[in-house]
């Protein structure tokens, strides 16, 4: 397999540095079987970075890696005669990082760059917001050359999907398509020939895109080209034969963290009667859901679609919202006396209340007294203070965590978990910090942790990646389950 997206090198806010090291990364890229990757190096003057690939170009423990070098446009001095150092001395592409380095792609010195790169190896964009990639696509087109798009994801993947429809030079690769079915959306739309495997380890899982690749459904043909063929063809690497390894499996977990219903986003939308037979694709026996209508617009609509989906088999939460106490304590008691709900759900993101907030913490005690879990999404500064708080307060209410952090897991989690004995933590997320995670699942403990997909907004398959890469005893997370909620 070819990796085509790796990134070494660490700053003073990724800890501990040894974590993003090249050792870190080839460890990682041996251990799930990947035979080449294309390295890049952060630094914040390219010439440094540069040096770190060429210098590791090579074979290292059974993987080849093949230096991808970048240029920083702010930093602006030489870069032509730096361009023409690193293509010399065998950089396979270009990795840009406007995002990070605040310059936009429609500045004069991008599309001087590009021009100065003649075709002489393919570039590599990030894709942030939703337009960025209409943004590379037409700073890019006149060129011709192959650009791939970096970090597709659901917030922006129908502007990528646009642009792939709209501009045959661009390519997709695969770190962030974490979403519901998303390498099935992508070839779908643009063909297996447009994507390309990437993970970004060590800081990302590899496991979790991987898994996502081998359990699409389209033809096993489509999934070697994706994970080695396409990228032989585009950056001159050779190609050996590819023997598709086996995804990540399960057996009878419990889903703490699934929906009913999707956003406004580019995922397929499944009934309620079709999630449990989804879910059985990949080891999950009962999932728990919460209404995404109800949790983006209308609680009282989305609650009573929750409680609907209990007769396909799911089990549902009630969603809570700190902007209006009175009616929140009205649907707890009501789904609480008829038995339609095993708990609560809280957005703090969506219902714009930071965690710590006086409106969040009157809620949350409402809830613990009621006694039936709840499952947050945290937010704002201090949420673990607050969280705490309101735990000890109620030594025998049971919270989860969702994502373990806010939208990711995070320490304060692992702190959090190590100073109450009823909080507990769920890792489900598309943007994961691999070295985080794992110092999270760590400190958490089996005990603490649970499984959670978030699907059908985010693919099983990529959760149970994550969840292997980061150590965590899937087969634990159900008798944990069962005791949070009785079952």
């Amino acid at each position: 397999m070819i990796d085509i997206l790796t990134l070494i090198g660490s700053t003073p806010r990724l800890t501990a540095a040894a974590e993003y090291a090249l050792p870190t990364l080839v460890g990682h890229a041996r251990q799930h079987g990947v035979s080449d990757a294309l390295v890049a190096a952060r630094s914040s003057r390219h010439e440094i970075a540069n040096n770190q690939v060429l210098e590791a170009a090579g074979s290292t423990d059974g993987v080849r890696l093949h230096p991808v070098a970048t240029l920083n446009p702010v930093q602006y001095m030489d870069w032509r005669a730096e361009l023409e150092r690193v293509i010399a001395a065998g950089a396979v592409a270009l990795r840009f990082f406007p995002d990070t380095q605040r310059w936009s792609v429609g500045s004069q010195v991008f599309s001087e760059i590009v021009e100065a790169i003649a075709g002489r190896c393919p570039i590599l964009v990030p894709v942030t917001q939703f337009g960025d990639a209409t943004a590379i696509g037409a700073a890019t087109a006149e060129r011709g050359r192959p650009v791939v798009l970096v970090g597709g994801h659901y917030t922006q993947l129908g502007d990528c999907l646009a642009a792939l429809e709209r501009w045959p030079h661009l390519y997709l690769e695969t770190s962030r398509l974490a979403q519901f079915r998303g390498v099935e959306t992508v070839v779908r739309a643009a063909g297996a020939k447009r994507v390309l495997f990437g993970s970004d380890a060590p800081a990302r899982p590899i496991q979790a895109p991987l898994n996502a690749i081998l359990t699409a459904d389209i033809p096993d043909a489509d999934k070697s080209l994706i994970l080695a063929g396409n990228a032989s063809g585009l950056f001159g690497l050779p190609l050996a034969p590819v023997a598709l390894p086996q995804p990540t499996t399960a057996e009878h977990l419990i889903d703490v963290h699934a929906h009913i219903g999707a956003l406004g986003l580019p995922t397929p939308r499944i009934d309620p009667h079709q999630h449990p037979e989804m879910a059985a694709r990949f080891g999950i026996d009962l999932s728990i859901g919460s209404s995404l209508h109800a949790i983006a617009d209308d609680a009282t609509i989305g609650n009573g679609e929750a409680f609907a989906a209990i007769r396909a088999g799911l089990l549902a939460y009630v969603v809570v919202s700190p902007n209006d106490l009175e009616a929140s304590c009205r649907a707890l008691d009501t789904a609480y006396a008829a038995d339609q709900a095993v708990g609560a759900k809280l957005h703090c993101g969506y219902t714009g209340q930071p965690t710590a907030s006086r409106a969040c913490m009157d809620l949350l005690h409402e809830v613990a007294r009621r006694g039936r879990p709840l499952k947050i999404h945290v937010e704002g500064a201090g949420w673990d203070d607050a969280l705490a708080c309101v735990a000890l307060a109620h030594p025998r209410w049971k919270v989860i965590v969702a994502h373990a952090g806010p939208g990711a897991p995070d320490r304060a989690v692992a702190g959090l978990v190590e100073r109450t004995p009823n909080v507990y933590a769920e890792l489900s997320t598309s943007f994961p910090d691999l070295a985080t995670t794992r110092e999270v699942v760590q400190r958490v403990g089996p005990d603490r942790l649970l499984f959670g997909s978030d699907a059908p907004l985010l693919d099983p398959a990529y959760a149970l990646g994550l969840y292997a890469d980061a150590g965590a005893d899937l087969r634990a997370t159900s008798a944990v389950a069962k005791e949070v909620f009785g079952l």
